[in-house]
């Protein structure tokens, strides 16, 4: 991020873990393309939306976290779901069944 002059505001920043050590992927001032709001919220208390806007509107927010989480308050996953078959979708089943899910 100091090669790049980036010194405020989030960034997504994707490394490898390689034989030879870690390998920069990528590196951008943006969000990642995923919103986490509501799964950080629930797992460690708050989360990087918030936290960036407190960051320049209510500095003292930030000040009172800790360096690290002390706790996770829960435990989430976020899963992409990739279909590498070619066509077209024509009917999607359970539909009413998955509408009705909490989460």
């Amino acid at each position: 991020l100091d090669a790049l002059g980036i010194k405020h505001g989030p960034t997504h920043t994707e490394i490898r873990m390689t034989r030879t050590g870690p390998a920069l992927i990528e590196v951008n001032c943006r969000w990642h393309d995923t919103d986490f709001t509501d799964l950080c919220d629930a797992c460690v208390g708050y989360n990087a939306h918030h936290l960036a806007l407190d960051a320049f509107l209510a500095p003292y927010k930030v000040q009172e976290l800790p360096d690290m989480p002390q706790a996770l308050q829960g435990h989430g996953r976020i899963v992409h779901l990739i279909c590498y078959g070619k066509g077209i979708v024509q009917s999607i089943q359970h539909l009413k069944d998955i509408a009705e899910l909490e989460s």
